[in-house]
């Protein structure tokens, strides 16, 4: 109906700022009870290594082939000192995803789904969801699936995540094994990555600050070792991610935020697609803070954990730390779960071999975690 003469106004059931594969999950559930509408579209460029767990696109539904441009079975993971644990699951572990098409896939979803969409900027979401055109749309539950813009937060009561580490990434021509990707832990704060695509390897790191010198570096790197086949660079991307912070409000009565908007990221790996997804999941709940933290929020502090403690850790005790995780592999192939941090923790600790050597062999650890 029109407002004033210069505005109107439509009412859903609920509104979805955000176009992204969380914000079209969180819409194609939403339509399953009324109306939705997703204001936004999918982003047209590529900000992340692509890289998910296969038992993760399958747990939210979002396994097809026609974005997978690669498989892999493991990862070859380097100390700061060089020292080497090769990981083989035998089977394939993680999908390799062209982002722009995976989040258009899921994006058609929603609209196939019967979700409207509006492709405008939302400025305030307090009590209607009201865009930049003066548009102003009435909606029961409103969520805030921005990703990690934050604007709109404080808006409605919302809190965010206050740490941030941030990531660049160039798409080159590598020497690289198809079936693995390598993991370097070679930067302040987190680590860098080869992730083979199809005739390109994304190359890419996340750290505190000055990403693009850590990244040029790490080319050079790669260069010495005769593995940079030219010089030609397909693609360059850049942005943070967000550090789980268990405070964060997630929930201020009708507005809920959901996956990087909510700081739903493990802090292992920077991913927050699945569990922003299942997150989504439960956004239309009228207890959504409580039901999302009773089946993630464990993992994701299980993440920070892991992540702080690894943070914490000398070169020289992370290259200890390594020694022993390589002769215990076994566990991790058996075990490891890029999601489910809790079942790789486990794993380790039903090794009474790996127990007794960490226990052993690097008392000092334990003095990190407990920090």
């Amino acid at each position: 109906m029109l407002r004033g003469g210069c505005s109107f106004q439509m009412e859903y059931d609920t509104a979805v700022v955000g176009a992204g594969p969380v914000g079209s999950m969180s819409a194609i559930h939403a339509q399953k009870r009324g109306d939705a509408l997703i204001l936004g579209v999918p982003d047209a460029r590529c900000r992340c290594a692509g890289l998910v767990s296969t038992s993760g696109l399958q747990a939210i539904g979002a396994y097809d082939k026609k974005f997978i441009l690669n498989t892999v079975r493991g990862a070859r993971i380097f100390s700061p000192g060089g020292v080497e644990v090769e990981v083989d699951a035998k089977g394939e572990k993680a999908c390799v995803i062209d982002r722009v098409l995976f989040d258009k896939t899921l994006f058609e979803r929603a609209l196939d789904a019967g979700c409207e969409n509006v492709s405008e900027t939302v400025t305030n979401v307090k009590y209607d969801v009201v865009t930049s055109s003066g548009k102003t749309f009435s909606a029961g539950r409103r969520i805030l699936a921005t990703g990690a813009d934050y604007s709109l937060h404080k808006t409605c009561g919302l809190t965010y995540p206050k740490r941030f580490l941030t990531s660049a990434q160039y798409e080159l021509e590598v020497e690289c094994d198809r079936d693995f990707v390598e993991l370097y832990f070679n930067v302040p704060g987190f680590f860098s990555w080869l992730v083979p695509v199809e005739d390109s390897v994304r190359v890419g790191l996340a750290t505190w600050s000055e990403p693009v010198k850590h990244l040029n570096e790490f080319i050079k790197f790669l260069d010495k070792q005769g593995r940079l086949k030219s010089d030609r660079i397909f693609s360059k991307s850049y942005g943070p991610i967000p550090i789980y912070e268990p405070s964060v409000k997630t929930q201020c009565g009708e507005c809920v935020s959901v996956g990087d908007a909510a700081g739903q990221v493990k802090a292992t790996s920077g991913g927050g697609i699945v569990f922003g997804c299942l997150a989504a999941m439960h956004a239309c709940e009228g207890d959504y803070e409580r039901l999302w933290r009773r089946e993630l929020g464990g993992e994701l502090r299980l993440h920070l954990l892991i992540h702080n403690f690894l943070n914490r850790l000398s070169p020289e005790k992370t290259d200890r730390l390594f020694s022993i995780v390589a002769e215990h592999k076994r566990d991790l192939e058996s075990s490891g779960d890029m999601d489910y941090a809790s079942k790789t923790v486990l794993g380790f600790l039903r090794d009474p071999g790996f127990v007794s050597k960490f226990l052993a062999n690097a008392p000092g650890l334990l003095l990190d975690i407990i920090r």
